[in-house]
């Protein structure tokens, strides 16, 4: 099979796709390391998972008012994305390395 030189193909490559993994990876790495501190400094004890409303400054400046259940939430969907990013090897995550094309975003 020849290689793909098509104009539309290369654009949407450089344009989107690869833009796509580099972001794909940064949030990745996002998630890794918000695990990593809820973890590693036993956040859970200070933000249980309860009804309560986390006083964070949302009232005043406009972000949507958020309870300690919903950050337990989070947490909980960062650590089943991460999962899916990790099974079998990595494979999700070796994939989308693939196509990244930033390398300050590259797993160590």
């Amino acid at each position: 099979m020849p290689d793909n030189t098509n104009p539309q193909a290369i654009a949407f490559a450089n344009n989107y796709a690869r833009v796509t993994a580099d972001v794909v990876v940064s949030a990745y790495l996002t998630m890794k390391r918000t695990v990593q501190v809820w973890n590693g400094q036993s956040i859970v004890s200070v933000i249980p998972n309860d009804a309560n409303v986390l006083i964070d400054g949302a009232a005043v400046d406009g972000r949507a008012i958020i309870t300690d259940a919903q950050v337990n939430v989070l947490i909980a969907n960062l650590n089943t994305l991460i999962a899916q990013f990790e099974a079998n090897t990595n494979l999700i995550l070796n994939q989308t390395l693939q196509v990244s094309v930033n390398a300050t975003s590259r797993v160590q």
